[in-house]
């Protein structure tokens, strides 16, 4: 405790989205940049399919109305990916900025003691190698890797990302509902009987989460939640579309 207050009185680890304001002391947000952030209340009522608010009378947004039944128990999101969230999650995943993970996994830890969530372990989304290599780092990985430390629970690298499947970013949303992704489980047994926290930076159609919770399936865990940074919320002409349909 006396070092983060010696760290917080000098600022020594100031806040890793500014760069100047009060991190308190461990390389947190500070209050200007966590109030520019469209923080999802951990107080409020969020959707169980994708975990951001919902947009209309019912418990699930119009999207994962849409989508159907999601193959998990329940979801939660930080942020919204809009505004200042976009920036953050872009430069989290694609501007070198690794030490964004911790103040993401102490929110994100903040929203799941919130909604009450049990589980044994923490287990991020893969990357293939070669886009590992390139990124220098998997930005879900130390995302969840900072959510298992918060919460005290193991994080596990226990998925393999299987080749096939053309890569997310760009497509659009129906393209991402066809894309074929496929992931293999390392040790099942690690998984038998566990409840489980799945991690991934952005959730935009929930594919990517669907086709790893069907992975995880083959392992009979107990429960399955998933957690991700931040949501992409619904594109206007997208809501008229669903109003008309």
């Amino acid at each position: 405790m006396w070092f983060r207050a010696l760290a917080r009185y000098f600022n020594l680890f100031p806040c890793p989205l500014c760069g100047e304001g009060d991190g308190d002391g461990a390389g947190l947000l500070c209050p200007e940049c966590l109030a520019a952030l469209p923080i999802v209340p951990p107080e409020s009522p969020h959707c169980p399919g994708c975990g951001g608010v919902p947009d209309g009378v019912l418990a699930m947004c119009r999207a994962c109305v849409r989508c159907g039944e999601r193959p998990w128990q329940d979801a939660a999101t930080v942020m919204e990916y809009s505004g200042e969230g976009a920036r953050f999650m872009k430069r989290f995943k694609s501007g070198y900025a690794p030490e964004l993970a911790r103040p993401l996994g102490y929110l994100a830890a903040r929203k799941i003691r919130k909604l009450g969530w049990h589980a044994d372990l923490v287990i991020p989304v893969p990357l293939r190698f070669f886009r590992r290599w390139r990124r220098q780092y998997n930005q879900s990985e130390l995302f969840a890797s900072r959510v298992g430390a918060e919460l005290d629970i193991p994080c596990r690298d226990a998925l393999v990302k299987l080749p096939g499947g053309g890569k997310q970013a760009g497509m659009t949303r129906a393209q991402r509902l066809k894309n074929r992704l496929r992931f293999a489980v390392k040790d099942p047994e690690i998984l038998r009987g566990r409840d489980i926290i799945l991690v991934d930076d952005i959730f935009t159609t929930g594919s990517t989460l669907a086709a790893a919770v069907k992975a995880l399936r083959k392992a009979d865990p107990r429960m399955i939640y998933v957690l991700s940074g931040a949501r992409t919320p619904l594109r206007r002409t997208l809501i008229r579309r669903l109003r008309r349909g």
